[in-house]
């Protein structure tokens, strides 16, 4: 696949959570001025001008991001201490998609899938993604806001305000 900006691919990104009812992180970024930096030192690179140099431009940023399953993260060390109390998600998913900037054969500046893998290790399901809060959050741009803000103003409680979203939308909270 490829995209147009960083915030269209955002866009799909969203909508392949929704379609497949998976929650999909940013797990690593690489800017712009490291690629570049990179470039530069190559050897093939070496005295030439950075008009000579394939650089992406500083518009493009970030330049690569790898998103992972939330059941994607590698295990940590840690120097001392355990957490008992936290409960982690964490299985190694393989599941990832490499989106990176790239010249395309047009000349023009995009943004490419890589790497992908659309392989998980765990259950994927439509309760599963329900479970994740930030899935069940209102979006700031609803039309829900002002009646939902006018409650909060006027001190109603959690009940009232998730009975007001249940009754205007078909928005699970």
């Amino acid at each position: 696949a490829q995209h147009d900006s960083w915030s269209l691919l955002d866009v799909s990104l969203q909508e392949y959570m929704e379609a497949t009812r998976q929650k999909i992180v940013i797990a690593e970024v690489i800017h712009v001025g490291r690629r570049n930096a990179d470039l530069r030192k190559q050897g093939r690179f070496q005295g030439l001008q950075d008009s000579e140099i394939p650089l992406v431009p500083d518009k493009w940023e970030p330049y690569q991001r790898k998103n992972i399953c939330t059941h994607g993260w590698k295990k940590r060390e840690r120097s001392t201490g355990k957490r008992t109390s936290h409960k982690l998600r964490r299985t190694e998913c393989p599941f990832q998609m490499l989106a990176q900037v790239v010249m395309r054969r047009c000349g023009t500046w995009g943004i490419v899938m890589k790497r992908e893998v659309y392989s998980h290790n765990h259950p994927v399901s439509d309760g599963i993604y329900r479970y994740y809060p930030d899935i069940r959050q209102v979006p700031v741009g609803s039309a829900l806001m002002p009646g939902i803000e006018l409650l909060v103003d006027a001190d109603a409680g959690t009940s009232s305000i998730y009975n007001y979203i249940r009754e205007n939308s078909n928005h699970r909270v």
